[in-house]
């Protein structure tokens, strides 16, 4: 179960993160009400992640993993990263969409997404046509307010 509340610590983090960027872009667009809701998110998830993380000294930090079938497994920063990494190591061995293995996205040992041939990070589950990517490397997406 310590695992699971440490994934779950480091999701709401990463939310909290993603919705001070979207805060800001909202607030630079001068939509204020977007911008006052993805400040609130910022709030809640963090004060949830503090409630639910560690009491004593400084709380484990779960590390992002990118885990690719024949190749090392390497600690990556966070979604982008996870991407990038995924995208030199398909352009560096040259192979195509159907020999170069897909990679998983791990955040504590936990498996939590994974990476597609064009490097986007999708949930586990199966893929459907409007499923919405975890992490586009394409760019911010359009609809952040």
């Amino acid at each position: 179960m310590p695992e699971q509340r440490v994934l779950l610590v480091a999701l709401l983090l990463d939310l909290q993160s993603d919705a001070r960027d979207r805060a800001a872009r909202s607030w630079a667009s001068r939509k204020a009400m977007i911008a006052a809701y993805w400040s609130a998110v910022a709030v809640y998830s963090g004060h949830l992640a503090r409630c639910l993380g560690e009491r004593r000294g400084r709380r484990p930090r779960a590390r992002f993993e990118l885990v690719q079938e024949g190749f090392p497994d390497l600690v990556v920063e966070g979604w982008e990263a996870a991407s990038t990494t995924y995208s030199v190591r398909r352009e560096e061995c040259g192979l195509g969409a159907r020999d170069f293995p897909r990679g998983t996205v791990k955040l504590g040992g936990i498996a939590i997404a994974h990476v597609s041939y064009n490097g986007r990070i999708w949930p586990l589950h199966e893929w459907e046509p409007n499923i919405t990517p975890i992490y586009d490397n394409r760019g911010p997406s359009r609809d952040s307010g």
